[in-house]
């Protein structure tokens, strides 16, 4: 028998065993064994199990074991239409002005605007706090905005679909509160201006009528209808004088073709006219 007090021998078997039966098992599972079909079959179902089982594991397991998402979603039309009014006042005019839809340009989409105000940190934090929870764990929605439409779509996750409904209808209003806030400070800020417009106009109205309560104590005018009479007394008299004035330009013109025709200084010819006018 062969010394295997040193191990080499023995260690050179266990090679030999275990290479053959790699060999063995690939050739089994490549070749077949020369067992009944049966076992074959049995050893290729097993090896498809564990095939299987490697792929469908972590899918099982994480749907068992990772926690439920819900989502909520909404859509809000926004307003594309422009806005006008008319004011017509008895005796004293009209006045109308109108404001073009923010849609008209197709350089500028207000959307973005809305957008960036509903993923604003104002709004976020108003959300968050109303239901007592961080911005963080409120999360931030999604909102996607569909092209050539007024449409805006929100969508935004919880932990339940309570939470998810309450997170939407929280991010909502703080969304609708923002944008009454900043139209009522851009109403306000409008409101300013007109007021100092009106106030300029009041002073100047304010003027007139300090001048023509001067003019009428001066010309003893008492009543509308007399400042009426008087205004119309002033533009008859314009247009007399206007027309004496005519006449007095075409004899001037009389005067100097007659001087000029007769040789005689200006005084001989009207007294030439005087006397070819005088029907004695």
């Amino acid at each position: 028998m062969p010394d295997s007090s040193d191990g080499t021998p023995a260690s050179s078997l266990l090679g030999s065993l275990a290479s053959g039966l790699r060999r063995g098992l690939r050739n089994a599972v490549v070749y077949g064994t020369g067992r009944r079909g049966w076992l074959r079959l049995r050893l290729y179902l097993l090896l498809s199990c564990a095939a299987l089982l490697l792929i469908w594991a972590p899918v099982i397991l994480f749907l068992n074991y990772s926690p439920p998402s819900y989502t909520s979603k909404w859509t809000l039309i926004l307003p594309g239409t422009g806005l006008g009014a008319s004011i017509s006042l008895e005796s004293i005019g009209q006045t109308s002005t109108a404001v073009s839809s923010p849609y008209a340009s197709p350089s500028l989409d207000p959307r973005v605007n809305y957008k960036a105000i509903a993923e604003s940190e104002p709004v976020l934090s108003a959300a968050a706090r109303s239901l007592g929870l961080t911005e963080q764990a409120f999360g931030a929605p999604r909102i996607k905005l569909v092209d050539q439409t007024a449409l805006m779509h929100f969508s935004i996750s919880g932990s339940s679909a309570e939470q998810a409904h309450a997170k939407a209808i929280a991010l909502n209003t703080a969304f609708q509160n923002e944008l009454d806030r900043l139209r009522l400070d851009e109403t306000y800020r409008r409101g300013d201006a007109s007021q100092l417009l009106l106030q300029g106009f009041q002073d100047k109205l304010d003027e007139i009528q300090a001048t023509m309560l001067e003019f009428q104590l001066q010309a003893d005018v008492v009543s509308l209808e007399q400042q009426q009479e008087l205004t119309i007394t002033i533009e008859q008299l314009r247009k007399e004088h206007a027309l004496l004035q005519a006449q007095y330009e075409m004899t001037s013109g009389k005067l100097q073709r007659l001087s000029a025709t007769l040789a005689l200084d200006p005084e001989l010819a009207a007294s030439a006219l005087l006397l070819n006018a005088d029907p004695v």
